[in-house]
């Protein structure tokens, strides 16, 4: 049994682009860890050193030993949206334009699940989403997401042996899980994202951000059911799922 926190958000776009993709734009079909911890940065109005540096020194919230996972609860919409870059030639003293397509979100709806806190701490946080000090984005600084519900709820663990997983994210590579899709007339899924990703992020001079933790996560969209090795899993709601940072 653990104590945890679940914030319902949803928001009219969003969209998380692949670290590793420029001139195409996917977008992960949920939040990865960076971004979960950083909705509770917002909500709580730390900034980026209090956030990544891990909050051990004399930080007023223990961000080193927050959890987080995510659940989909609704399948979003997917369009490409075309932009474009401006690049600048100093030597030249020219502007070129480039565009690339992104793929954006509609109507997407989350659950996210924060924990690894005491209770006094849980109850901090859950004000602070109730009230958030800074905006709550989805992605890009202009996808706002709303708080639908936030509240304290108990997570029952479970063998993680035999479990069938959808909607969820999970820090597992091919090798460590088996696709079920759930097939039904004028279904259409999309594949099972193998990426690897960032758990946290280290500061360096000029406030820059290089990724740290990196780990393999599966993002399994709702439709589709696997089963994976995974250290410890959760039963909340009647849906499965783990720790994403632990």
């Amino acid at each position: 049994m653990a104590e945890v926190l679940t914030v319902e958000i949803q928001a009219a776009v969003a969209s998380f682009r692949l670290p590793t993709e420029v001139n195409y734009q996917r977008s992960l079909p949920a939040p990865p860890p960076t971004t979960l911890i950083g909705l509770a940065g917002a909500a709580m109005g730390a900034g980026e050193e209090e956030l990544w540096d891990g909050g051990e020194r004399g930080a007023a919230f223990p961000w080193h030993r927050l959890l987080v996972s995510v659940l989909i609860d609704h399948q979003p919409g997917v369009a490409v949206d075309l932009w474009q870059l401006r690049k600048f030639d100093r030597e030249k003293k020219s502007c070129t334009r480039s565009p690339y397509p992104r793929e954006l979100l509609f109507g997407p709806r989350y659950t996210a699940i924060y924990g690894g806190l005491d209770r006094c701490d849980l109850e901090r946080l859950q004000d602070a989403f109730r009230s958030p000090r800074y905006a709550l984005c989805l992605g890009r600084a202009d996808d706002l997401a709303r708080v639908v519900s936030c509240r304290i709820e108990t997570a029952t663990s479970v063998d993680p042996t035999d479990l069938e997983f959808e909607g969820t994210v999970l820090p597992a590579t091919r090798q460590d899980i088996r696709i079920q899709p759930s097939l039904r007339p004028g279904l259409r899924l999309r594949p099972v994202l193998f990426e690897r990703l960032p758990c946290g992020f280290t500061l360096v001079r000029g406030g820059a951000r290089c990724p740290a933790g990196l780990r393999d996560f599966a993002f399994v969209p709702l439709g589709v059911r696997v089963r994976g090795r995974v250290a410890r899993a959760f039963a909340l709601g009647g849906r499965y799922w783990t720790w994403l940072n632990c």
